[in-house]
């Protein structure tokens, strides 16, 4: 072999180099590559689930928003209710202030304070459940209360005593429409019928 000729192991070699070389750029590159597509991923994967955590983070709030919302309207309703219905006691009380009357009428009044005096015992046992402690004992001495009283002045009681009661009772009252303003954080100022919640009772009534 002449010192001109190239060696054939370096001409295979050159040939090996030129065949692989590409392949092996081809293999590093699509490596290098590959490697940036996944963090690319990764990054697009990352800020999806951060979109996605901070949506049910939004919903939650706003439901949680929505059912405290609801919740203070279903307890407003049944403290409407039983306030109301109490508040109607009044009237059958103080018809029981004659001092003359017959079996007759004290059934009819009798006939007019019972659907009341059910009416809210049905809104005390909810109030009972979701109502809080103050509010609850408030409630119980109002309704026990009223129903005390109507016995009493169906009997012989003057009515300078009844008037006493039944002033009272309102006052009673009045303390459950406060604990239903802190309860429910409203300001209430009149009743369904737009008159002042806490009235004077009559002093005297005569037959």
């Amino acid at each position: 072999m002449s010192s001109s000729q190239i060696p054939l192991w370096i001409t295979y070699s050159l040939a090996v180099i030129a065949i692989l070389g590409p392949i092996g750029g081809a293999l590093i590159g699509g490596t290098i590559t590959a490697k940036r597509d996944d963090r690319r991923w990764e990054r697009e994967r990352e800020r999806e689930e951060l979109r996605w955590q901070r949506e049910r983070e939004q919903q939650f709030d706003e439901r949680r928003h929505q059912l405290r919302l609801d919740w203070r309207e279903r307890r407003l309703d049944v403290y409407s209710e039983y306030l109301s219905a109490a508040e109607a006691l009044q009237e059958p009380l103080t018809a029981l202030f004659s001092l003359s009357l017959t079996h007759e009428q004290i059934e009819t009044i009798e006939n007019d304070f019972e659907p009341h005096s059910r009416r809210a015992a049905a809104a005390l046992k909810v109030i009972q459940v979701i109502g809080s402690p103050d509010l609850t004992a408030i409630c119980v001495k109002l309704l026990g209360d009223a129903r005390f009283h109507f016995l009493e002045f169906k009997g012989p009681m003057p009515v300078e005593a009844k008037s006493l009661r039944l002033s009272n009772w309102i006052d009673t009252r009045e303390q459950a429409v406060q604990a239903v303003r802190i309860e429910l954080d409203v300001e209430i100022s009149k009743n369904l019928s737009g008159e002042p919640l806490n009235p004077s009772p009559p002093s005297a009534l005569t037959s």
